[in-house]
């Protein structure tokens, strides 16, 4: 049965950086969290100063709805821990903190190739056009119709991508290309139009919850997504377009192996075993 490091029973809503743990819980372990509204997350058990835990997905103590949690692969372990409804904290800020990691991470080969900086993460390209033809679409209205939104795509890009955004619209008989600069995110973020749950840039809005109410235009978002704006005077988006980025990715010490050897493949077509002696110097013994 997991219960809460540190001796609470009970999580409260908005909580961070909480952990649990279970007696036959071994460090590596697959730990499964999730919740009655369907999210599920799985993390991985580490050591902490000898015992063995693990992590709570912060988004899932956003809601005041139990918390189910389980290695994976053992039912027996399964564990409802209760979250009590609290008021959001004023300046609460949500950090994704979901490790579980895929086998590129993990995996040795990416680790020696990476230097153990890290690992590489390319996002794609994004380019969505429309001719402002709503027909077929999802329209969300607000403003007594003056605003009708239409949804374009279900891709809701980051913040870090907005930053490198570019708009395009037909303006009154031009053509407007705006790029969300440093200065003109500043902007947004000083006007208020940079929320947690959407972000709002000239004729563009991008929805990251469904059923999001934004009273700047009064207006309920049914669904997440890129949505463009076709006003009563015609003035809509024509295009979002953000180029593909490269990230490094830290590891996290918790998840790096730790192994004795290594074996590896030398140029002369042997294979060695890589070793550390007493003095912490590297040995190579062929085998």
């Amino acid at each position: 049965m997991f219960t809460i490091y540190g001796g609470n029973t009970e999580f409260n809503q908005w909580d961070v950086n909480q952990r649990v743990t279970e007696p036959s819980l071994v460090a590596g372990d697959k730990v499964i969290f999730r919740n009655s509204s369907g999210m599920t997350h799985p993390m991985k058990a580490y050591t902490d100063n000898g015992t063995v835990v693990v992590d709570v997905p912060n988004e899932l103590l956003t809601m005041a709805v139990p918390v189910l949690v389980y290695v994976n692969g053992h039912p027996e372990t399964r564990t409802s821990i209760p979250v009590v409804a609290q008021d959001k904290p004023e300046g609460y800020v949500l950090v994704d903190n979901d490790d579980w990691p895929s086998d590129e991470v993990c995996g040795v080969d990416k680790l020696l190739k990476s230097g153990g900086a890290g690992y590489e993460e390319v996002t794609p390209s994004i380019d969505i056009e429309w001719d402002g033809n709503g027909d077929g679409l999802t329209a969300c209205i607000g403003d007594g119709g003056y605003y009708i939104w239409y949804k374009l795509s279900d891709i809701a890009p980051t913040d870090e991508q907005l930053k490198q955004a570019t708009l395009r619209f037909p303006a009154y008989g031009g053509d407007v290309v705006q790029p969300i600069t440093e200065e003109i995110w500043a902007g947004m973020v000083e006007q208020g139009l940079v929320a947690d749950d959407w972000v709002m840039s000239g004729f563009g809005m991008v929805i990251r919850k469904p059923n999001t109410y934004v009273e700047l235009v009064d207006t309920l978002f049914t669904e997440t997504g890129s949505y463009f704006l076709k006003n009563e005077d015609g003035a809509y988006c024509s295009r979002l377009s953000i180029p593909s980025t490269k990230t490094i990715h830290p590891i996290d010490p918790k998840f790096i192996p730790v192994m004795d050897s290594l074996v590896l493949n030398g140029a002369d077509g042997k294979q060695y075993k890589i070793a550390v002696d007493a003095s912490g110097a590297l040995t190579a013994t062929a085998i």
